[in-house]
């Protein structure tokens, strides 16, 4: 889980209002957010290499060249084209939020590894934030998102050309439907996240370390390979800490999707009877 603060809804509203202005001024309104023409527009020179896995992405202010330099590991790690995308967006955020860009300026050089959305320090949580909403905006994404699950997952990544990760997390984000999104290596959970809906359930308190439970569709997966059933009603408690002190027996859909080499991303969906 995050150290820092939550960023507060006052900055979430100004990186929104950034983005915006971005998408504008680069002449960008539909997805998919073509990056690199965000880069070429304001002069950044994105330098792709093989940086043996120092970094996923880096940028810097070469004093000497007068120019923002972005350096790019291309090496083959089972990155895919979303999470590339990723990590140009959320340097694009270092450079254009004007707190990150003056640390930039004095000769602060800053290494990124791909969406990590349960990193420490507000400046990290801040470049995601204007990543996922430079690459999914607002209105464009609220406009597209049907539903929640792991159907709605792969469509909303393929037409926005961003990873499941991120997808996931933003689909969470911006739902009016009562869910949650964990991320785990299939026997530890790495980062959830909750609706506000689900929130005010009493739904959450899903933390990094905690063990995915069994029986659960999640550990199945992990261990099989295989799924029981694409969507599985579980009983709250399996998953959520403060089910387990209720005496109800309220249920959730529970959804898996693998993501490779990164883990899993499983939806918790709360349907009300």
């Amino acid at each position: 889980m995050r150290t820092t603060e939550p960023i507060s809804t006052k900055r979430v509203a100004e990186i929104d209002s950034l983005v915006g202005d971005v998408l504008r001024c680069c002449g960008l309104a539909c997805p998919p957010v073509d990056v690199l023409h965000v880069c070429e527009s304001e002069g950044i020179a994105v330098l792709p290499s093989d940086y043996r896995g120092a970094f996923d992405s880096r940028i810097e202010y070469h004093r000497r060249r007068r120019r923002f330099l972005l350096f790019l590991d291309n090496a083959s790690r089972g990155r895919t084209e979303g999470r590339r995308r990723f990590s140009i967006a959320h340097e694009l955020g270092h450079f254009y939020l004007p707190e990150h860009r003056e640390l930039l300026l004095r000769g602060k050089a800053h290494c990124s590894t791909t969406e990590r959305f349960a990193q420490t320090g507000q400046t990290e949580a801040e470049a995601d934030e204007f990543a996922a909403r430079l690459l999914m905006p607002t209105t464009s994404f609220r406009n597209a998102m049907r539903d929640v699950g792991v159907d709605e997952l792969r469509r909303l990544s393929d037409s926005f050309q961003t990873s499941m990760t991120a997808t996931a997390h933003w689909m969470v984000e911006e739902t009016s439907k009562a869910c949650s999104v964990v991320f785990s290596d299939g026997k530890i959970v790495r980062y959830a996240k909750h609706s506000e809906e689900m929130r005010l359930l009493g739904l959450h308190g899903i933390n990094a370390g905690d063990p995915v439970p069994q029986p659960s569709q999640t550990a199945i997966f992990a261990q099989t390979g295989k799924l029981d059933k694409g969507a599985a009603q579980v009983t709250a408690e399996t998953w959520f800490k403060a089910a387990r002190r209720r005496e109800d027996d309220r249920e959730v859909w529970e959804e898996v999707e693998s993501l490779g080499s990164y883990g899993f991303v499983t939806f918790l969906i709360y349907e009300p009877r």
